[in-house]
């Protein structure tokens, strides 16, 4: 499946949607939407166009909004996955890799001002991670992989603005912070030959993460 062209004709396709939700009658402009989609446009450009990550620029390219009255639930999912493999001409030796990289938030918001098309708001999240960057190179007498697996976990405030075209479509950007604590570990292993495992490193700690108001919202009110 391309998931780049589906991201693609995705972001093509919003204004014609606000297109369409221009044309509305006052009277349904007045309705409120309990729940809503965002996907980050600016996230899934840099994924299309494999752009370098950026520790500053949130990693969540979707995300969820229920709004409970004087508080808000959200939530936001971040996946990256790709594989490859490749095979040399004339040699029976292969190389094959996969990267698996999620990201996932839940939190809690409050609306500090409501002016109507413009809202801010500022809450907490709960955030956490996991990621494998793993390669097995098979050199016809033994197959090694070697893989570097992590997660982490942390909490941390947000900020964010929100911009309401209509009852149907808004647009936001956010800043946060994270304290986070992780842990790392990278290993060798050999198939035919267990007794050369090998833990090459094991990492723990903590970090502060920050996120810029880089990553511009789209969300779909329903």
């Amino acid at each position: 499946m391309n998931y780049r062209l589906i991201i693609l004709t995705l972001i093509l396709g919003f204004p014609l949607v606000m297109h369409g939700q221009a044309d509305q009658s006052p009277d349904q402009e007045e309705v409120q939407y309990r729940h809503d989609i965002g996907l980050n446009a600016i996230g899934m450009l840099r994924t299309i166009f494999d752009s370098e990550e950026s520790d500053a620029i949130t990693p969540y390219l979707f995300i969820y909004n229920w709004d409970l009255g004087k508080m808000n639930f959200r939530a936001g999912l971040g996946p990256q996955f790709s594989s490859s493999e490749e095979v040399h001409d004339g040699f029976t030796d292969s190389q094959k890799s996969t990267l698996v990289d999620i990201d996932a938030r839940i939190g809690l918001g409050f609306d500090i001002i409501d002016e109507g098309k413009w809202i801010v708001r500022t809450g907490f999240d709960i955030v956490g991670g996991y990621s494998l960057d793993k390669n097995v190179d098979n050199t016809g007498f033994d197959q090694v992989t070697h893989s570097t697996e992590g997660w982490n976990i942390g909490v941390g405030p947000f900020a964010q603005v929100i911009f309401r075209i209509n009852s149907r479509i808004s647009l936001s950007t956010e800043a946060s912070l994270y304290g986070t604590y992780f842990s790392v570990k990278e290993i060798e292993e050999f198939e035919n030959f267990p007794d050369f495992n090998n833990v090459i490193s094991e990492t723990t700690g903590q970090k502060l993460a920050v996120y810029l108001p880089t990553s511009l919202f789209i969300h779909f009110h329903f």
